[in-house]
């Protein structure tokens, strides 16, 4: 069953969000996907929390999560504390336990 990384940073203030933003998506979101091997990536906005920004990473196993994470992992996660030391970043893993396409 697919597994999904999560990865949630909280960005201080609407001045940093664009320039996060652009970082997110031609430097770190790259990197991760390349890193991890995944064939699916999103990311998004909080509509919610616009302070909040959503990476997840689809593995097709719990197990494909977890080698991912301990080998790619802390490199991935210092590269992202360096360039933002001052972003809060939570990460969470799912289990996708159901899927629906209309």
């Amino acid at each position: 069953m697919t597994a999904v990384l999560m990865v949630r940073a909280t960005i201080p203030g609407h001045d940093t969000r664009e320039a996060y933003g652009q970082w997110q998506k031609t430097d770190m979101f790259p990197a991760a996907i390349k890193a991890f091997g995944v064939k699916k990536a999103r990311r998004f906005w909080s509509i919610t929390n616009p302070d909040q920004h959503i990476s997840t990473f689809y593995f097709g196993s719990w197990e494909e999560l977890q080698k991912a994470r301990a080998e790619q992992g802390p490199s991935l996660k210092a590269h992202a504390e360096h360039a933002w030391p001052d972003i809060h970043r939570e990460f969470e893993e799912l289990q996708m336990i159901e899927d629906f396409t209309g």
